[in-house]
Order: structure tokens, then C-alpha cells, then sequence
């Protein structure tokens, strides 16, 4: 149960304004100017609305507004003043006795719409993840007020849904109540959507974190000038290295640095010694020549005169002694050698380059802490573990999306149905008292229809076409009525029956049993006698009672069956100090 029980202008001076709602339906009678319209604002006002009514004409030397709601486990007591500095102070107390606290406004708010939930939050739960938005019972109050602005607009049914504050809701909160049917896809899907964009956001936060890892990691190999692309690569090269840079055993010398410097070195001096016994043996084969030359010449003298022979022939023994000893010393051998030595130097040098390259300038300590780091920065990067093709789950985020898109466009025919049935079901019970209604349903298939998409209501009858074959071909007409009149019951017919399909199919939204219908004799001729206005006055009174909502009626003209409960006079003005 939620009901406003009463209302209090307290203005200054002492004087009040105390309007108490003691049935289902208050009937408010007032002359025009008289406040009929401000009370219905400040009903909204006391229930949280923005608006700040104290500064509306009308409202002079009004300080503040109260009211009492009951609900099941008993009454709420609600005030909002006009502070200082012209805005809006809020307070509550749970007892009639206790003094006022003063609270936010979003606490105001929370209270009456923790008040109409009463425990039961499913419904407010599955909005808030389909359409990631808070919901309160603010955001359902546009269903609760039929102002005298907007009458028989069948266009824009809620004519406060048109305004700015609940442009955000109107359409979700409809999209909510008649695509019911997809809702449990929508939930699901919309919890699967956060999921996946929520890892998204993680996997792209610690991908860019592994990058920088990984980036740090292959920059510290090159130092080293291990090249690789892959991190499986870089463990393999960096515990190769380790184990070679250390050397604890030479487990190949001739890949040995320190081996290939001391091979080198000894290669060097070898060809040296090589080269100087080459030197030398040409200057022996120089010196052999120059002996035979001699020998020659003293074979000459020992021909021309013999007596010469006597003292050449120990000369000639002695150079053919010294010829004898040239000829076992051969340079070919000692330039074959000295070739084999320079290419095996040439060799080692090479090996020597690429060593010297792979180390680079780095000393031992430098390269033990590169490798440190290179560890560490492994460690790290193993944290992450399995990484995430973010192009995939960024495919199946907008495919998600896409199905979402889908699945709230679609509304459920057969709730729209239903709310066409009730308003036409509702109209068809004023047949006998009200003659605009005889005459509609009067037409060929006449129904009243309600499009949840548009939030609008239109007319539909049977039209007949004759074929040339005298074939009789049946098809729908749409149609707005003509009349104020009938717009409005329309109109008003569709408040009642979306408020009780409302309050029973979604229990778990915060709607306000509440209807107030400003200044509703307006659209209704009663200067004539006709019993229109009565007529529908009184639907209102038995629906409201059989359903158990509040229903507010301010008119001008008294209706025909308002008993003294339900009638309230306010035809000296609502504010006393005005």
C-alpha cells in the first residue's frame, strides 16, 4: 500500500492549507485561478520534484510544504522548506511525534522509493543493467500526472514525458514494460556485454603493460647482441648465453675467446720465424750463385795456367763445401708453410671479430647485470600469462552490441494487445451513458490501439471495398477522433490501464499507485446537461477502487456522484495567505 494522506501549506503567520485525501478518489472543486493546478504541483513537489514551487505565483508567504504517506508498515513524514538563499531544504521523520531531520535529496528520493518497492527490487535490478541507468520512483512519475496542458494529445499520451528531466526514462522504462519477453535476453546479454568489455579493459591495460615488458627485455638482449622475436626465443638465447658467458668448463676451445687471442698471438710470431728463415734462404741461394760463379772463374785461371792450381784447389773445396750445405735448404717448403700459417690466422681472426662483436664493450659486471634484469623482466612478463587476441574479443563485444540493438526494438505484441483490449474493453462500459461512445462503436470493428513504441493511441475500424467480381475485400483503417472529448477519454482510459498493468506485471518498479488528472472537466461540454462528463468520472471512481490506486480529480464543474468523503473544496483559493 502507498497513499498520500494528507497535504500542508504552511505559510507565514501560522496560516495552513491542510487537504486531507480520504478515499481512493479526492475530487478537488475550485473556480479557475483558484489553485486547482498548484495543488497537483505541489503533490508532485512534496513526492521530489526539481522544480522549486515556492517560486511560482501563487506561492506567496508559502515557507513550506508537508505530508504523510502511508504505506504498509505504517506513515512517512515528508517536508521541503524554502531555505535562506530561495532553494529547497528537505526533511523526514519516521514519526509523527519525533522532530524533522533534515536529509539530501537523493535520500528524500531513496526513502519514498524504498517505501514503494517494499522489499521487491527485481524489476529495478534487470533495468538498471539492460539500460545502465539508476532508476527511481522519480523516474516513473511522468505515468502519475495528466496535466490540463497536454489533454487529448493522443500523440504524446504522457504529457509530461516530453519535457527535458524525463526525456532520459519514458522510452526506456516503455521499451522495459512491453519487450518484457526479451528482457531475460537483454539481461543476459548485457551482463555478458560488461563481462567481456570489463576484460577487455583489463587485457588492453595489461597488454600494454606486457609491451613495455617485453619491449624493456628485447632492448637489454641487444645489449647483450642477442637478436630474437618471440619471448620463447629470448629464454632460449639468454640461457644459452649464461651458460657460455660464465665459462665454468671450455667446452669448445676453438670457439674460446681467450684460446683464439693466444692461438692468434702464437700464429703471428710462428710467421715471423717463418719469414726470417725465408729471408735467410735467400740470401743463401744468393750466396750459392755467387759460388758458383767463383768456381767457374777459378776453372778458368786453373785452364789458362796451371800453375795456379796448386793454390786455387783448397779454395774450391771450401766453396764446394759451402755449395753442399745451400742446396738442403729449400725455400718452397718454407713458403708453403708460411701460406698455411697467415690463412690459419686469418681464420682465428675472424672468429676473434665475431666474438669481440657479440661482446661488444660490455665488462663482465655490466653483463651480469643485464642479465639480471633480463631474468627479472621474464619473471614479470610470466605473470601475465596466456595473452588475449584483443581483435577477437573486440569482435564479439560489437557483435554483442549489435544483438542488443536488436532485442530492444522489439516490443511484445501481445502486451500492446492486451493494453488495446483493456482501453477498448474500459470505453465499450460507457456505451449506454455516454454517446460519443454508442456512435464509435457503432463503426465496423471499432478498437481503440496502443503502439508502446510511439506511446501514442489512434482509432482502427473495418472498411469494406467491393471488387468487380462482387468479391468484398475487408482491411484496417487508422484514424485520430475528432473530438476533445473523446481524445481525452482515450487518453484517460490509457493512464488507468497502464497504471494496473503496471503496478500488477512489475510489481518491482518503483510506480506510484497515483493518478491526478488536473482540471479534468475541461474537455467535456457540461453546460448542455449531457452526461459525458459524469460518465467518465465515474469509470474513473470504480476502476480506482476495484485496483486500489489514489486518483486526485481537480474540475471546475462538480461531478454528479461525489460523495462528502471524496469531495474537496478549495473554491476560496488553495493558499491561504494569498
Amino acid at each position: 500500500m502507498f497513499k498520500i494522506e494528507n497535504i500542508t501549506l504552511n505559510c507565514l503567520g501560522g496560516k495552513k492549507r491542510f487537504i486531507q485525501f480520504k478515499n481512493n478518489v479526492s475530487y478537488v472543486f475550485a473556480p479557475n485561478s483558484k489553485g486547482k493546478s498548484l495543488l497537483c504541483e505541489c503533490i508532485d513537489f512534496v513526492l521530489g520534484s526539481s522544480d522549486n514551487i515556492f517560486n511560482k505565483n501563487g506561492m506567496q508567504k508559502v515557507e513550506s510544504i508537508e505530508t504523510v504517506i502511508k504505506i504498509d508498515s505504517g506513515y512517512l513524514f515528508f517536508m521541503r522548506c524554502k531555505s535562506a538563499s530561495g532553494s529547497i531544504d528537505d526533511f523526514y521523520k519516521k514519526d509523527e511525534k519525533a522532530s524533522y531531520i533534515q536529509i539530501n535529496k537523493n535520500l528524500y528520493d531513496e526513502k519514498i522509493t524504498t517505501a514503494l518497492l517494499n522489499g521487491n527490487d527485481n524489476e529495478v535490478v534487470s533495468f538498471e543493467e539492460v539500460f545502465d541507468r539508476r532508476i527511481s520512483h522519480r523516474a516513473t512519475s511522468f505515468l502519475n500526472f495528466l496535466d490540463q496542458t497536454g489533454m487529448g494529445n493522443l500523440k504524446y499520451i504522457y504529457t509530461k514525458s516530453n519535457t527535458d528531466k524525463y526525456r532520459w526514462y519514458y522510452k526506456d522504462i516503455f521499451n522495459f514494460i512491453f519487450n518484457n519477453s526479451n528482457i531475460k535476453k537483454i539481461v543476459q546479454k548485457t551482463r555478458e556485454l560488461k563481462e567481456k568489455e570489463k576484460r577487455l579493459k583489463i587485457y588492453r591495460q595489461r597488454e600494454a603493460k606486457f609491451s613495455i615488458q617485453r619491449d624493456l627485455l628485447f632492448s637489454e638482449l641487444q645489449k647483450l647482441n642477442i637478436n630474437v622475436c618471440t619471448i620463447t626465443e629470448a629464454r632460449d638465447a639468454l640461457k644459452k648465453f649464461e651458460l657460455n658467458y660464465s665459462r665454468p668448463e671450455l667446452h669448445s676451445k676453438e670457439k674460446d675467446l681467450k684460446f683464439l687471442l693466444m692461438a692468434s698471438q702464437s700464429l703471428a710470431e710462428e710467421i715471423k720465424v717463418q719469414e726470417c728463415f725465408n729471408g735467410q734462404g735467400k740470401l743463401l741461394i744468393s750466396r750459392q750463385k755467387n759460388i758458383e760463379k767463383l768456381l767457374s772463374i777459378f776453372q778458368d785461371i786453373i785452364e789458362e795456367n796451371e800453375s795456379f792450381k796448386d793454390y786455387i784447389v783448397p779454395i774450391e773445396e771450401i766453396l764446394k763445401e759451402a755449395k753442399n750445405k745451400t742446396d738442403t735448404f729449400s725455400t718452397i717448403d718454407i713458403n708453403q708453410t708460411i701460406k698455411k700459417l697467415v690463412q690459419e690466422k686469418r681464420d682465428i681472426d675472424f672468429q676473434i671479430q665475431q666474438l669481440n662483436s657479440e661482446m661488444i664493450k660490455l665488462n663482465y659486471k655490466e653483463v651480469e647485470d643485464s642479465i639480471a634484469i633480463c631474468k627479472k623482466l621474464l619473471f614479470e612478463i610470466d605473470k601475465f600469462g596466456e595473452i588475449v587476441d584483443l581483435q577477437k574479443l573486440s569482435d564479439e563485444i560489437i557483435s554483442l552490441r549489435q544483438e542488443l540493438d536488436d532485442l530492444r526494438k522489439k516490443f511484445d505484441t501481445a502486451n500492446q494487445n492486451f493494453i488495446s483490449k483493456e482501453i477498448t474493453n474500459n470505453y465499450n462500459l460507457m456505451e449506454s451513458t455516454c454517446s460519443f461512445v454508442a456512435e464509435d462503436f457503432a463503426n465496423n470493428g471499432f478498437k481503440i490501439v496502443f503502439d508502446a513504441k510511439s506511446i501514442s493511441l489512434y482509432g482502427e475500424i473495418i472498411e469494406e471495398l467491393e471488387l468487380g467480381n462482387g468479391e468484398v475485400k475487408q482491411f484496417p483503417v487508422q484514424y485520430n477522433p475528432g473530438s476533445m472529448a473523446r481524445q481525452t477519454t482515450w487518453q484517460i482510459l490509457c493512464y488507468l490501464s497502464i497504471m494496473r498493468f503496471t503496478l500488477t506485471s512489475f510489481s518491482g518498479l518503483p510506480v506510484m499507485p497515483l493518478l491526478v488528472f488536473d482540471n479534468i472537466s475541461m474537455p467535456y461540454d457540461v453546460k448542455d446537461g449531457t452526461n459525458n462528463y459524469n460518465s467518465v468520472y465515474k469509470l474513473i471512481k470504480e476502476y480506482a477502487d476495484k485496483n486500489n490506486i489514489q486518483v486526485v480529480l481537480t474540475s471546475n464543474v462538480p461531478a454528479l456522484d461525489v460523495g462528502e468523503k471524496q469531495f474537496i473544496d478549495i473554491a476560496d483559493g488553495l493558499n491561504p495567505a494569498f
